[in-house]
């Protein structure tokens, strides 16, 4: 996340900013392998910090954006995986909330826990809800990627 970037023109106009501070680089990089532009590195050299200057991060504060923007670059380019892995996470903890009032009922034919019965059921449910939100938006990333690609194949043929 050092050195300068160096864009096309084509790549500025098909780059929406929306992101700022230290989560841009990590996102024009990641626009730009899943839109399969052209990434090429330069080799540059690297120096230490200056003796006597002090770095403005915090680790807790900027910590937690880095989380936050790893969440979000799964949910906006890998959808299927993030919700995918909500719904695993949901349908577990179902299972697991489940466990006892199946073995319940395998045992006296009768349900007393109804309490529990309904949190695995509306955590499976959830889980459900989550697995179906992963497979839309998926179908639909891969639509735009195919639209976009159609669309910057028309630009260059213009430009040409």
């Amino acid at each position: 996340m050092s050195g300068y970037r160096a864009l096309t023109r084509l790549f500025v106009k098909s780059y929406p900013i929306l992101a700022e501070g230290f989560e841009i680089e990590t996102d024009m990089t990641l626009h730009a392998l899943d839109k399969r532009f052209r990434i090429v590195e330069v080799p540059i050299n690297y120096r230490d910090r200056p003796a006597g200057s002090f770095s403005k991060l915090n680790t807790l504060r900027d910590g937690a954006r880095v989380l936050s923007t790893i969440s979000n670059i799964l949910r906006y380019y890998r959808p299927l995986a993030f919700f995918g892995g909500a719904a695993f996470l949901f349908a577990a903890l179902g299972l697991i909330a489940g466990m006892p009032v199946i073995a319940e009922f395998l045992r006296e034919r009768y349900i007393s826990h109804v309490p529990l019965a309904i949190l695995a059921t509306g955590l499976e449910i959830m889980a459900i809800v989550f697995a179906a939100i992963g497979l839309i938006l998926d179908s639909i990333m891969h639509q735009d990627k195919r639209n976009f690609e159609r669309e910057l194949l028309r630009c260059t043929e213009k430009s040409l």
